[in-house]
């Protein structure tokens, strides 16, 4: 999670690294910058208070929802930790009770939620060689 300024910067280094972003894609990439959204939202959440950052806390959240509804990514904020990777952007869901560690990989077409029929606990492994 997100607790300083350093971290920030930190959190959004590992996530251009994660997604190969470098040159023009900084600036057309919609998935770097859903994720450059996402990360400055959970900054501004978790560590400002002051009336300017929550005007930019709205504009950010603004952005954020519109580039989820264009590209189909519904990923709440505080979720992932830093170097998420999202090779594929269009219909990835995932619940804001649940939380990931570092450097995961989210392809399109998931949904991670709460509460369905059948249970509501989600266990990742490492599978046992044979």
């Amino acid at each position: 999670m997100i607790a300083s300024k350093q971290d920030l910067k930190i959190y959004l280094d590992a996530d251009r690294r994660a997604n190969h972003i470098s040159g023009l894609s900084l600036f057309f990439n919609k998935t770097w910058r859903y994720l450059k959204y996402m990360r400055k939202i959970e900054y501004l959440t978790n560590c400002r208070q002051g009336k300017l950052s929550k005007i930019l806390l709205l504009w950010y959240r603004y952005k954020f929802r519109n580039l989820s509804v264009l590209t189909g990514i519904s990923i709440p904020p505080n979720t992932f930790g830093k170097g998420l990777y999202i090779p594929h952007y269009g219909a990835i869901v995932v619940n804001g009770t649940v939380r990931f560690g570092d450097n995961c990989v989210i392809q399109n077409g998931v949904n991670v939620s709460d509460k369905v029929w059948g249970g509501n606990i989600v266990t990742l492994e490492l599978a046992q060689k044979s």
